[in-house]
C-alpha cells in the first residue's frame, strides 16, 4: 500500500513570539505538500489564554496564507506585499490596535500613529511616518532618512512625555556620513508585528504582547508529487488448437472424400482446479465447430464488426498470464455408415508474457498447448493411449489430436441357388 507522506488536514502550532499573545499555527491543506499559515493575536479580554499550542480559544485570527511546498509568501502572494491585516471581531480591543510613541504633541499624534500593528512587508524600501525613505548601518538600530530633495536627518525624540509635549527632531547627516548607510528593506511578504517602532513594545491594555516580531511565512516542506502508475494493459492473444479430422475406409481400397462441414465438434472449458494458483478460468466457450476439407478444425467463429463487416476470429483470446483447460469432443452425428470418434481431448493452453535477452518484459503474450486424449485411436483403429489414467485405471491417456472415423460400407450378400427334380425331367417354363 502506497503512502503519502503529508495528510490533508494536519495541523500544527509552530511558533509565537517571547509573550506567546501572536503565534503561528500550520495546517496541511494539500497531500503535495502544500500548507495554510495562520497567524493569530490574543483578544483584549482573552489575557489570561495566552498558550504556546494549536488552540485558538481567545484568540483572533490576522492573516492567512496558503504556500505551496519550498516556496514563500512573497513568491506566491505579491498581491499582499504591504498590506495591514485589519482585524473585525468584537473582542479585539480596537483602542489598542493603533499604538504610538508616548506623550506626542497633539499636532504629531495623528501623523506618528504607527498604523495597525501587524504588517506584511512589502519589497520596497523602507520608510518613516512621513514617507522618506530609510537608511541603515550595520546590524543595529541605527537609521538615517532621506528627503525627496537628496538631504539625509536622522530621527529624535524631544520634549516630555509627562507634560504630552514629547516632537521629532530632525537632526541633519552629511553626505560624507550618509554615503556609509544602505538602503533598508524589510523581508518581503513575512509578518511583522508592532509596525514602525522596533524598541516600544506593543501592548494590550499596558500588557505588552510583542515587541517587534518578524514571523516568516515560509513553506520548507519539501514538494511530493503524486506518483502516477500506468499499465499498459496487453491486446489479448488469439489461441489456435490443431487438431485434426481424418477420414478412412478399412475395408475398400477407394478412400472416401472428407468433406467441409461434414463433422462437428464441441469445445467447452474444463474448470481450474482450485489447488493450482497458475490455473485460471478463461472466458466462457461452449461451442460447435466444423472441419475443413484438408481435415483442419479451426476453432474459431465470425462476429460482425462496427462497419458491418464480419470478421472471423478466434473462440479463445486470453489476456492474463496462466492455464487454461479446454475439453474437446466430436459430435456424433446419424451416419450409420460411419463410425465417430469416441475421443475427448484436453488441451492445456500456458499463457505467459514475452521476454527479451535481457529477461526485460515486452508487453506482449506468448503461449504454448499441450494435448491430453482419452479413448483415443490412430487410422488403423488402434488404440493410441498408453499412459493408465490416474483418474480411471481402465482408461488410458495419451497425445492424439486426429479425430479418427471409419466408413463402414455395406456386404451385398449373394445367394446362388440350384432347382433339381427326381424321378423325371426338369420341364422349363
Amino acid at each position: 500500500m502506497l503512502k503519502k507522506p503529508y495528510q490533508v488536514g494536519q495541523r500544527w502550532f509552530d511558533v509565537a513570539n517571547a509573550e506567546g499573545a501572536v503565534k503561528r499555527i500550520k495546517e496541511v491543506v494539500k497531500e503535495d505538500g502544500t500548507v495554510r499559515i495562520e497567524m493569530w493575536a490574543i483578544k483584549s479580554d482573552s489575557l489570561n489564554k495566552i498558550a504556546k499550542d494549536v488552540n485558538t480559544d481567545g484568540y483572533v485570527k490576522v492573516y492567512e496564507t496558503v504556500i505551496r511546498p519550498g516556496s514563500n509568501n512573497k513568491i506566491d502572494h505579491p498581491e499582499d506585499l504591504g498590506k495591514n491585516p485589519t482585524i473585525d471581531d468584537a473582542g479585539w480591543n480596537r483602542d489598542n490596535n493603533t499604538p504610538s510613541y508616548p506623550g506626542l504633541k497633539p499636532e504629531y499624534r495623528d501623523k506618528l500613529v504607527k498604523g495597525q500593528p501587524f504588517a506584511i512587508f512589502s519589497d520596497k524600501q523602507n520608510t518613516n511616518y512621513k514617507g522618506d525613505l530609510e537608511f541603515a548601518r550595520g546590524s543595529g538600530a541605527d537609521f538615517i532618512y532621506k528627503r525627496p530633495d537628496g538631504t539625509f536627518y536622522r530621527m529624535s525624540w524631544a520634549g516630555n512625555v509627562a507634560q504630552n509635549n514629547v516632537e521629532v527632531k530632525e537632526n541633519p547627516v552629511s553626505a560624507t556620513e550618509a554615503a556609509q548607510y544602505s538602503p533598508r528593506y524589510s523581508s518581503a511578504g513575512e509578518f511583522y508585528v508592532n509596525r514602525g517602532s522596533s524598541d516600544t513594545s506593543y501592548t494590550i491594555n499596558g500588557v505588552p504582547v510583542a515587541s517587534g516580531n518578524i514571523f516568516r511565512l515560509e513553506n520548507k516542506l519539501s514538494p511530493s508529487y503524486e506518483t502516477v502508475y500506468y499499465y499498459v494493459k496487453n491486446e489479448p492473444i488469439d489461441i489456435e488448437l490443431k487438431l485434426k479430422k481424418v477420414l478412412k475406409s478399412l475395408n475398400t481400397t477407394v478412400q472416401p472424400e472428407l468433406k467441409k462441414g461434414a463433422f462437428s465438434f464441441n469445445i467447452t472449458n474444463v474448470a481450474a482446479d482450485p489447488a493450482n494458483p497458475l490455473e485460471k478460468d478463461g472466458p466462457a466457450i461452449n461451442a460447435t465447430v466444423t472441419n475443413k476439407e484438408d481435415g483442419s478444425i479451426p476453432f474459431t467463429q465470425k462476429i460482425t464488426q462496427a462497419d458491418g463487416a464480419e470478421k472471423e476470429v478466434s473462440l479463445i483470446q486470453l489476456d492474463k498470464v496462466g492455464i487454461y483447460k479446454y475439453r474437446i469432443t466430436e459430435v456424433a452425428g446419424s451416419d450409420t455408415e460411419v463410425d465417430y470418434d469416441e475421443m475427448s481431448v484436453t488441451a492445456t493452453v500456458t499463457v505467459t508474457e514475452k521476454k527479451d535477452a535481457s529477461g526485460n518484459y515486452l508487453g506482449e503474450y506468448e503461449y504454448t498447448v499441450t494435448y491430453t486424449s482419452e479413448k483415443g485411436q490412430d487410422d488403423k483403429g488402434k488404440e493410441t493411449g498408453t499412459n493408465v489414467s490416474a483418474t480411471n485405471p481402465k482408461e488410458k491417456t495419451g497425445t492424439d489430436t486426429e479425430f479418427n472415423n471409419f466408413v463402414v460400407a455395406p456386404v451385398n450378400v449373394e445367394f446362388d441357388f440350384t432347382k433339381k427334380l427326381s424321378g423325371r425331367n426338369l420341364k422349363s417354363k
